[in-house]
């Protein structure tokens, strides 16, 4: 799978937000993905970031009244992924500069 497919979209509310202060980041995935994928998709996005942990759960489908006979609807559940991202970005190796002797 390529991350289009496994992070549908970010989940942006307040709680989210203070979140990202402590380097963490919230996202909707697909039901079928698992922890590795998900840490894989994330790696590709940030560029640079390692990922030091993914915490999935899934989101219980939730029953809704509509319209004007109360009908009830049911919203599917989905899958919330909290990532943990490192705090520094991957610092690229220099090669060593020869010092010259005059």
């Amino acid at each position: 799978m390529i991350y289009k497919d496994i992070l549908i979209n970010p989940i942006v509310t307040e709680r989210t937000s203070q979140l990202t202060d402590s380097n963490q980041l919230v996202f909707k995935v697909s039901t079928i993905a698992n922890k590795m994928e998900i840490k894989k998709a994330i790696e590709q996005i940030t560029e640079g970031r390692k990922v030091i942990s993914v915490r999935t759960l899934m989101m219980p489908e939730v029953k809704l009244r509509r319209g004007k006979t109360r009908r009830v609807v049911v919203k599917s559940g989905w899958k919330k992924a909290i990532v943990s991202l490192s705090a520094e970005a991957k610092k690229e190796k220099k090669p060593k500069k020869e010092k010259s002797k005059e």
